[in-house]
């Protein structure tokens, strides 16, 4: 794995300074979107991605990865001894029941963007590797409504269409390329993305008919509408190089009809 040395400033939220979680209280499994400060004793069943090691600025190794249940996903962090025993034992793409961990605030140099919390992974964790699969991560394009405000989604599509790249459109943030395009999903729904700054450039590689999965959008409303931008964290892959995706299939099927 790649070591850098990043690190931010984050505060330890501890429960008994909360009102109680009712998920917590009942004794249920809990699902990334549910988890808050308020949680004393959470148990999550998540798929494992993203797993990487780093070297904070204080010269502390730690790993990081990415968590999704069929609700979200929520980053997790690990350091020292814990970090060694996690990169041991979670192995991506796979699916563990976590217990016995916690959460914390995130002071995000991007508010909005993702969770507001990440989870903690200490020494005392239990990890249990669990048989299930999880759905697919991208959303559908007639659920983004469920989604207004999100800025980390994945959607996955056939580009329909491209507009020119206008390199410099005047915005209330400045002057930044942009360029939107049109997908369409596994249903036959539309949807336009604008793409801003580097990923604006970035698209102009993009293809009439070809199947692309995109991470790291964000939803918004555009004349009643759903409309997707682009964020610092936007990724673009093209087929045939979409990992774990059964939408592409079906959209290989669609390609031929449009």
């Amino acid at each position: 794995s790649q070591y850098t040395s990043i690190w931010k400033t984050r505060e330890i939220l501890h429960p008994t300074k909360m009102s109680l979680c009712q998920v917590c209280v009942a004794g249920q499994m809990h699902k990334v979107n549910q988890l808050t400060a308020c949680c004393s004793s959470p148990t999550i069943q998540v798929e494992i991605r993203d797993k990487n090691q780093a070297i904070s600025q204080f010269g502390t190794p730690f790993i990081r990865l990415m968590l999704r249940d069929e609700s979200g996903e929520i980053e997790a962090i690990a350091f020292n001894a814990a970090a060694a025993y996690v990169n041991s034992n979670l192995t991506e793409p796979r699916v563990y029941d976590i217990r016995n961990f916690h959460i914390r605030n995130i002071n995000q140099t991007y508010p909005g963007i993702g969770h507001n919390y990440e989870i903690v992974l200490d020494e005392g964790i239990q990890i249990q590797a669990c048989l299930g699969v999880m759905p697919s991560p991208y959303v559908r394009f007639q659920h983004l409504q469920q989604y207004y405000g999100r800025n980390n989604i994945r959607i996955i599509g056939i580009v329909s269409n491209l507009d020119p790249l206008i390199p410099e459109q005047i915005t209330a943030f400045g002057v930044m390329a942009k360029r939107t395009v049109s997908l369409t999903d596994i249903d036959g729904n539309n949807v336009r993305l604008t793409f801003w700054r580097e990923q604006a450039t970035d698209s102009t590689s993009l293809y009439l008919n070809t199947i692309v999965a995109i991470t790291g959008v964000s939803v918004g409303v555009f004349n009643g509408l759903p409309s997707l931008s682009s964020t610092y964290r936007t990724i673009i892959r093209e087929s045939p190089n979409i990992p774990e995706a059964p939408e592409e299939a079906i959209l290989q099927q669609r390609q031929s009809t449009l």
